[in-house]
């Protein structure tokens, strides 16, 4: 289900799935270099879930901003016809994210908040809930006056929190959650 208007816009789905062979990864009780070995596995498996996401676009808002605000809540749940649960499923997560453009700048920040996943696949451990936070900003330097179109410079600043983050998606969430603080800047140029 979908809808969208002039500045803003939602949408709602759901799905059941349901393989006859579904092909997944799964552990083994090897180790090689400190890390555990995996290996393809086969059953089948029936997947359920959905989610809820909206924008809304507030042009010449407060701060003579144009103003962009979006949100998403997913979920899904997998299990295996041996009543196991399917590895490496997400968690119920949360995102919102706001932007303001004033045209040649922008700022813009992110949220996610995921749940504890708790329903972790036979030999997996569970993961921690965890809040991320991300913020951005950027100069359009075409419209700062050089002589350059489809030309940005950003600074985004990721994990702002520096929260230990592991994701229940990852094989090595064990070993190497995601990186904590950390600023990237750079030049992005768009063509076509």
């Amino acid at each position: 289900l979908r809808w969208r208007g002039d500045h803003l816009g939602f949408g709602a789905s759901a799905f059941v799935t349901d393989f006859e062979d579904f092909i997944y990864l799964a552990p083994t009780t090897d180790v090689i270099d400190g890390l555990d070995v995996y290996q393809f596995s086969q059953q089948g498996a029936r997947f359920h879930g959905g989610e809820i996401y909206g924008d809304w676009s507030v042009p010449e808002g407060p701060l003579s901003a144009d103003w962009t605000f979006d949100g998403s809540i997913d979920y899904v749940k997998a299990e295996l016809d041996s009543g196991q649960n399917v590895p490496f499923i997400p968690p119920l997560t949360l995102n919102a994210g706001a932007k303001a453009n004033w045209g040649m700048f922008d700022i813009g920040g992110d949220l996610t908040i995921a749940a504890d996943q708790d329903d972790a696949g036979e030999g997996e451990l569970t993961t921690d809930g965890y809040t991320l936070v991300n913020l951005s900003a950027g100069i359009d330097l075409g419209k700062a006056g050089l002589p350059v179109e489809g030309v940005r410079a950003f600074v985004d600043i990721r994990n702002v929190t520096d929260e230990e983050i592991r994701l229940a998606t990852s094989v090595l969430r064990d070993v190497a959650p995601l990186p904590g603080r950390n600023v990237r800047a750079g030049i992005r140029y768009t063509f076509g």
